[in-house]
Parts: C-alpha cells; structure tokens; sequence
C-alpha cells in the first residue's frame, strides 16, 4: 500500500516530468535531468513513511527549481516571439 508522503513525492515526481518533456532540450536540460535523477535515487532509497518524509523536503525544492525554469522559459518564448521595433 501507498503511504500518504510516498503519494506526495510520486505527484511531485510526475509534474517535474511533465515540466521537462514541455520545457526541456534546451538551456536546462543536462540540469533538469540530475535532478530528475536525483529525485528518483532520493524515492528508490525511500522504505518507510519517515524515510519519504525526509525524501518530501528535497523533492518539494526540487520541484520548486523546476517552476522557476519553467517560468524561464516560458518568459524566453515569450521573449522570442515579440517582434523588436526598434532595431
């Protein structure tokens, strides 16, 4: 059975990936990877609710980072696909 933190990291884990294959390939991709790496290492290791307590910390600021490259992003597309007036 599924703990209740284990859960959390695990829909944690999915939106992280869903965030690369949407905003990867590009500035961030080697980056989004290790982390993405890490955080499967930090679940694998996880056995007890306690362990996935721990493990909830790095990955909640993991997934953090991974919100501020998607807003990169998105403001780097936004960036690109205004038409300068002025040059």
């Amino acid at each position: 059975m599924i703990s209740t933190m284990e859960k959390k990291c695990l829909d944690l884990q999915h939106k992280m990936w869903d965030i690369f294959n949407n905003y990867g390939g590009y500035d961030y991709n080697d980056e989004m990877l290790c982390q993405l790496d890490g955080v499967e290492q930090d679940l694998w290791e996880s056995q007890t609710e306690e362990d996935y307590c721990y493990a909830y910390d790095n990955v909640f600021q993991t997934y953090n980072w991974f919100l501020a490259v998607k807003a990169c992003m998105k403001a780097k597309e936004k960036i690109e696909s205004t038409t300068l007036i002025y040059c």
